[in-house]
């Protein structure tokens, strides 16, 4: 091995560092060794490097400590941690009991790269891996850190009388600093640390070159003016408190030297805080006094520099004159803050490189939570109480999102009727103050306002940008004498979110739409009334935009349960239906009849400014509400309570907008190429199928010959485009069977709902021309496309349609005009 002198400067003080931690390290081993050994529980050897006589490991309190791969380690989620090192961090950070104040475990995980979970199947992994660190610091280095910290305090005690006396004794050290002056004190109280730090005994001479004197090693050492920072003779710069190695010497290290060096930090660092104090600028005399006549490290002027020219030779030691009065200024100590804002831009910065970021953990499944009191949280809805809200509808938030282990599974509804009831309750009360009544016989003939959900929006948009808008208090702002409490339209939208989580769910389809209430509740809360030529909420308790939110969650609720929902059908219809049947059609009417969004799919791409592609999708809204009217409108039930419930002015509103977004031009037929919008078609088609079926003959008769809407026109241009090919006619076969059974319907002059007895079967027989029946006779038709009979027998022509024998007999009906 080289000799450490004949290395670099650079390596041999990184040697000499890396020795003194090592021996620093052993040292507080053995103190933790010796100290568990007085307490009557030695540590293990792995632990401490010590020999413990007849220890037994299966006996031992500390047998649950995995060894690590060296002395002074144990093993934790697989990662060693030495205690040196831990000790070393948690004392930089302020102990561990300040780490258990602030719950600042965490930040030692990175110095020892351990994961914050254990891995599944751990012994410990119920808890993290920062606990378990607390505990075992708790356990075996918190000892140690008492017993360090009562010697540092007991030295600082002993350094402060060391230099009390000494100023007493030695009146000629006023003329040092403060912290040269406990130190020179120190020394001369203690000759064999002198000796040490290469300095002469009180009493004894100099030796060496240049005034050095040799180590207890042979190493030269610069005397106690260089020890103190000041610079030497040779042009090496000596760190305060440190000695200056020659060159082929070898350092040496000792306890007392450091002890000394620590002390003479102290008491320079209360040098420097003795810096700060600002300087009276008057005389004991009131008169001013100049910069230069002041002295930095002193307290007595200093001398003009003619006499200091004169007087500097002399070793005369002055005598030490009485302070002046000096002003104090108290700087506050401030706390350093990581985070700007609340916001951490070390770790911001740290995610942005890439770095490797502690994993989180997942989401609990259903059955981690435990066991939860239904009744409790029923109970503390109905309470009314602020925390207690609070916390019934945050729990029942969870449980509407936990799904089972089963496909489509999760919190089941219906085994909690009464919880339902209770967050039904709240809503009622807050938003209306109660039930709604009864409808009386003439709510029929009662007309309401109508707002498309984009006048709603354009509304609001242009009441936000008035001056000082959102100063002013409207419906549904929070009332100031309230408290500190949520605002009523806050738990209302709760709720909702509630009910759209349990829909999306299987097993609560069925429960959410047959019970009447829920939907004659979401219904009412959509209801959009006028004040003061204003639309405004019904619900006292909703704002504008609260209308808004609430309007789109009733939407897509709908969009799951509305194939559970069954109207009533008795004779005459009970106003409470057809008031939910008039307020489901004006729910969904309002998100496809606004006269800018009735439009094209090329259209609708124009007006979002994009660029046709792949990408592109149909208006979100107007696609929910189709699904949600295609569905409503699906069961047969449903279809007698919306002929008998809807007006026809409605009705032939609704239809005209869903004509004009059907496809016309050869783009809006090659958007249908993508998914998306072929299901959109799908869906217009049928909803168009749905209205023609609910009219009555009438109604009919104008859907055929309004020459303005050109509905045939339209109807024929699509068949002509699915059947054009064979390849479209695979694709697009079920878009024009959906447009054949509509025409077939809209064929039909009769109404099935008044005149059973006159058609040839059922009334409520499912299929376009009652075809699917066990009617097996011919079609019977009034030939509504005979004008145009070439095109027909085209279509009739097709392989696909010759194949389908209902598709065939309806088209055959259509294009032949019978004689009477």
């Amino acid at each position: 091995m080289p000799n450490p002198s004949l290395l670099e400067p650079s390596m041999s003080q990184n040697a000499a560092n890396a020795h003194m931690q090592q021996q620093r390290q052993q040292q507080v081993l053995n103190g933790l060794h010796n100290l568990h050994i007085k307490r009557g529980s030695p540590l293990p050897p792995f632990l401490t490097g010590a020999t413990v006589p007849n220890y037994d490991y299966s006996t031992s309190s500390w047998g649950a400590i995995e060894p690590g791969s060296e002395i002074g380690s144990f093993k934790l989620a697989g990662k060693d941690v030495n205690l040196f090192v831990l000790w070393s961090h948690v004392y930089k950070l302020g102990g561990g009991d300040r780490l258990n104040s602030l719950n600042g475990w965490n930040q030692l995980l990175r110095q020892f790269d351990l994961p914050e979970e254990f891995p599944p199947g751990h012994a410990h992994a119920s808890s993290s891996v920062a606990a378990v660190l607390a505990q075992y610091y708790r356990a075996i280095l918190t000892p140690f850190e008492e017993s360090y910290k009562k010697n540092v305090q007991e030295n600082q005690r002993k350094a402060g009388l060391v230099n009390r006396a000494g100023m007493m004794q030695n009146p000629a050290m006023g003329n040092m600093p403060p912290g040269q002056a406990m130190l020179q004190q120190s020394m001369n109280n203690n000759p064999a640390a002198m000796q040490r730090m290469g300095m002469n005994a009180p009493g004894q001479n100099m030796a060496g070159p240049q005034g050095m004197a040799p180590s207890a090693n042979g190493a030269q050492r610069f005397p106690m003016n260089q020890a103190l920072g000041q610079r030497p003779q040779s042009g090496m710069m000596v760190p305060p408190g440190g000695d200056a190695i020659l060159p082929g010497t070898t350092p040496e290290v000792n306890l007392l030297d450091q002890d000394v060096q620590g002390i003479k930090r102290k008491l320079d660092s209360n040098e420097l805080d003795n810096k700060r104090v600002r300087p009276r600028t008057d005389g004991q005399d009131g008169s001013p006094l100049s910069l230069g006549m002041l002295d930095r490290h002193s307290s007595e002027p200093q001398v003009p520099p003619a006499q200091l020219t004169q007087s500097a030779p002399s070793t005369a030691v002055r005598p030490r004159q009485q302070p002046s009065r000096r002003k104090i200024e108290y700087i506050p100590l401030a706390r350093e803050v990581d985070t700007f804002g609340g916001r951490d831009f070390k770790l911001i910065e740290t995610e942005y490189a890439g770095a490797a970021l502690p994993q989180r953990r997942g989401l609990r499944d259903l059955n981690e939570w435990g066991t939860i009191d239904v009744e409790h949280l029923a109970l503390s809805i109905r309470s009314r109480i602020s925390t207690e809200l609070s916390y019934g509808l945050t729990t029942f938030t969870l449980l509407s999102t936990m799904r089972g282990q089963q496909q489509g599974s999760g919190f089941p509804i219906s085994q909690c009727p009464d919880l339902l009831d209770e967050a039904l309750d709240l809503v009622e009360d807050l938003a209306f103050g109660g039930p709604e009544a009864p409808p009386d016989d003439h709510f029929q003939n009662d007309g309401q306002p109508f707002y498309t959900n984009k006048q709603l929006t354009d509304y609001i948009l242009e009441e936000q940008q008035q001056p000082f808008a959102g100063l002013e208090i409207r419906q549904g702002s929070k009332d100031p004498d309230l408290g500190p409490v949520q605002r009523p339209a806050n738990y209302i939208l709760a709720v909702l979110n509630i009910v759209r989580n349990l829909s999306c769910f299987t097993d609560n389809i069925e429960p959410l739409g047959r019970n009447e209430r829920l939907v004659d509740l979401l219904l009412r809360l959509c209801t959009v009334v006028t004040k003061n030529g204003v639309p405004t909420a019904a619900s006292p308790a909703l704002s504008l935009n609260d209308l808004i939110s609430v309007r789109k969650d009733t939407l897509y609720t709908l969009s799951s349960i509305a194939t559970s929902i069954n109207l009533l059908t008795s004779s005459p219809l009970p106003s409470s239906t057809v008031r939910m049947a008039r307020r489901a059609i004006d729910l969904i009417s309002s998100y496809l009849i606004d006269p800018s969004e009735a439009v094209s799919p090329l259209a609708c791409i124009q007006q979002a400014g994009v660029p046709i592609g792949p990408h592109l999708r149909p208006p979100h809204l107007a696609d929910i509400a189709l699904e949600v009217l295609t569905k409503f409108t699906l069961p047969d039930s449903n279809r007698q309570s919306l002929a008998k419930a809807i007006p026809q002015a409605s009705l032939w509103t609704l239809f005209s907008a869903l004509v004009h977004r059907m496809p016309v031009l050869d783009t809006d037929f090659q958007l249908m190429v993508q998914d998306q919008w072929l299901e959109y078609s799908t869906q217009l088609i049928m909803a168009v199928y749905s209205l023609v079926f609910l009219a009555p003959p009438e109604l009919k008769q104008k859907m055929r010959s309004d020459r303005r809407l050109g509905f045939k026109s339209v109807m024929l241009r699509m068949l002509s485009r699915f059947l054009a090919t064979p390849e479209t006619r695979m694709r697009f076969m079920v878009c024009a069977r959906r447009a054949t059974e509509t025409l077939k319907v809209l064929d039909d002059a009769l109404d099935p709902f008044e005149n059973p007895a006159d058609s040839s079967t059922p009334a409520l027989s499912f299929g376009m021309g009652f075809s699917d029946s066990n009617d097996n006779g011919q079609e019977k038709g009034t030939g509504l496309l005979g004008a145009h009979r070439d095109l027909g027998w085209e279509f009739l022509m097709a392989r696909e349609v010759l194949q389908d024998d209902i598709m065939f007999r309806e088209l055959e009906s259509l294009v032949r005009v019978e004689c009477q």
